[in-house]
């Protein structure tokens, strides 16, 4: 094998490799939250997570966000954040929420419900929150026409009602999805 033959598979090899990085998601260097967090004590990941744009990669790529975010989930689950200020709590319930939705967008709604109870637990004001349980439940609740489910995102619909009093668009939105899970879905399971 001559040089030339050398290199040109050795390039090939490396390409592979960083093909499957990018299509397993493997955890790069400089591209995880991981590497980013110097310490995993609560103020550190609070004071990370201040800094993430959560909203935006759960958009860009649901998948990557779990592979970033979930260590972050399993290391929170290690503290009691009971004593953190409200600001702080608003933080990790976010965290919770945009678990919750990029799980949704995966279609991964059981496990979307884990999380999004959580960030209802910690942030009950949270309608954001509220909104995407609601859906979740009431998507597994169609799915597997569970009555349970479709009765609980009712009440996951109403909370964001109640919490968002002044905007008539949602309300309107909501108020659908509502008739449509007691005239729809729960008819169809009876």
């Amino acid at each position: 094998m001559n040089n030339t033959m050398k290199y040109s598979f050795f390039f090939a090899v490396l390409l592979f490799v960083m093909e499957l990085f990018v299509l397993f998601r493997l955890p790069l260097a400089s591209d995880t939250f991981l590497q980013k967090t110097t310490e995993w004590t609560l103020e550190g990941i609070v004071n990370r997570l201040k800094t993430s744009p959560l909203n935006q990669e759960v958009a860009d790529d649901p998948n990557g966000f779990l592979h970033t975010y979930l260590p972050v989930f399993e290391q929170l689950k290690k503290y009691d954040i009971s004593h953190l200020p409200m600001s702080e709590k608003r933080i990790i319930a976010h965290l919770f929420n945009n678990l919750g939705t990029a799980n949704i967008r995966l279609m991964q709604y059981e496990q979307a419900i884990s999380y999004l109870e959580l960030a209802v637990g910690i942030e009950p004001q949270n309608a954001f929150a509220h909104r995407n349980l609601g859906y979740a439940l009431k998507e597994v609740g169609k799915v597997n026409k569970n009555r349970v489910y479709l009765l609980k995102a009712i009440e996951e619909y109403k909370k964001v009602i109640a919490l968002e009093k002044k905007d008539s668009d949602l309300y309107k939105r909501v108020s659908r999805v509502i008739y449509k899970i007691q005239n729809v879905y729960l008819p169809s399971i009876e």
